[in-house]
């Protein structure tokens, strides 16, 4: 997954992230949230590959796989694209405290693109046409990140060259 540094997501992320603000401890769990929320919005190798079902073949035609998959329920909707573009089975912990932590996170981080998707918010300033999927308002966020993140590099080329000599890498 992508890194995204908190100084690289835009304006309304930190806004939003700002309401949970009292939710946390520390500043390190504040920062952890924003790390956490922002990774998991950000670009990934995540795909949907193919449909499992009990009909037969026959039956399964191209048509009678969209007129199913519309009716679907919304709560799978949900399950989907929090499985396929945030990372939602995409965990490394195993305790129970860790895993409903992660479910929360990527809740929080669906719901901010949900909401900036409804209102438009992404859309004023990132697109410019309509974003009427999840996928849509998800690459509009991400555009606003990517932007961000040059602009910084451009100004900070010093100090992103220095974190990665302190890696053992070259920043030429």
């Amino acid at each position: 997954m992508k890194e995204t540094t908190p100084a690289a997501m835009p304006l309304c992320f930190h806004k939003w992230c700002s309401k949970f603000d009292d939710l946390l401890r520390n500043r390190s769990q504040k920062r952890e949230f924003r790390n956490y929320i922002g990774g998991l919005l950000g670009e990934s190798e995540r795909k949907i590959d193919c449909l499992l079902t009990h009909v037969e073949p026959s039956v399964a035609t191209a048509t009678w796989v969209t007129e199913t998959y519309s009716q679907r329920n919304w709560i799978e909707v949900f399950y989907r694209e929090a499985k396929c573009y945030l990372g939602l089975r995409e965990y490394q912990v195993r305790d129970k405290k860790s895993l409903e932590r992660h479910f929360i996170l990527v809740f929080c981080a669906y719901t901010f693109i949900l909401w900036h998707k409804l209102t438009g918010g992404l859309r004023r300033r990132w697109a410019n046409k309509p974003l009427k999927t999840f996928p849509q308002a998800l690459e509009a966020f991400r555009t606003a990140i990517s932007y961000r993140f040059v602009a910084w590099l451009d100004k900070n080329r010093d100090v992103f060259a220095a974190y990665k000599a302190s890696l053992g890498f070259v920043w030429a």
